[in-house]
């Protein structure tokens, strides 16, 4: 049942009720790696208001790798939606408070940073508080595409809109090359494969989010950001990316 066709007689009755302090809807930007960078945030949230029930609105795309990601969070529910309109009937339907998580007033040149700061949470616990486990199918994954166990670098040169990029990879000894793809649903199932993984290419996508988050405390190899699809926004990388230019 789509929000729009609930109960109506609930959502006029709320008109004439206060608004429940203890439930909050909260609407962050929908993309994946938006919403990974966020895991600090709902953690400090989550653990400021025991009492308060945070209502997540996420794309159900990104559906099962937030459940994942929030799993240790009992006052954090998730709900799929299609669009921001669904999030504020959403909220009226529980006469509950809304708080956007960077649709307005975002630097562009620093949005994770402005998440943090729009709910007063220090930007340090976004790496302080970053770890999420293995997803459950890590393993499978990592047999799936290196059964014989060999050397290999892992790239993801996919955006969300499944654009894919011509990256510029120096392999003189021709290693396995993996490349991360939509084979589950849950993008902490690549754990494994990044951490046993020789070195790291990726474009500007949710996947530089998850390595970020996954390397924080773990001992570095080579990691490459290539800056080959054009995007106006920036955020805050602490991982020795060797950094690869493309001309436009």
């Amino acid at each position: 049942m789509r929000f729009k066709d609930s109960n109506l007689k609930r959502a006029f009755k709320n008109l004439f009720l206060p608004i429940r302090e203890d439930i909050l809807v909260l609407e962050p930007h929908f993309g994946l790696g938006d919403n990974l960078v966020c895991l600090g945030l709902m953690r400090a949230l989550s653990k400021r208001n025991p009492k308060t029930r945070y209502y997540y609105a996420c794309l159900p795309r990104c559906y099962q790798s937030l459940a994942w990601m929030f799993q240790d969070l009992d006052n954090v529910f998730l709900f799929p939606i299609e669009g921001g309109r669904e999030v504020r009937q959403f909220t009226s339907f529980l006469n509950a408070r809304y708080a956007p998580i960077g649709i307005d007033g975002v630097d562009i040149k620093r949005f994770d940073e402005s998440f943090y700061e729009q709910h007063q949470v220090p930007f340090e616990a976004r790496w302080e508080d970053c770890d999420v486990p293995p997803g459950p199918k890590s393993d499978w994954l990592y047999e799936k595409l290196n059964s014989n166990h060999e050397p290999y670098i892992l790239v993801c040169n996919f955006e969300s809109g499944l654009v894919s990029y011509d990256l510029k990879i120096n392999n003189p000894t021709d290693k396995k090359i993996i490349t991360v793809s939509p084979e589950t649903n849950n993008i902490f199932d690549w754990t494994k494969l990044a951490l046993m993984a020789d070195e790291i290419h990726t474009i500007d996508t949710s996947f530089v989010h998850f390595v970020e988050s996954l390397f924080h405390n773990k001992p570095h190899k080579p990691f490459f950001y290539h800056l080959a699809r054009n995007s106006p926004t920036e955020f805050t990388r602490r991982l020795p990316w060797q950094v690869i230019r493309y001309r436009d």
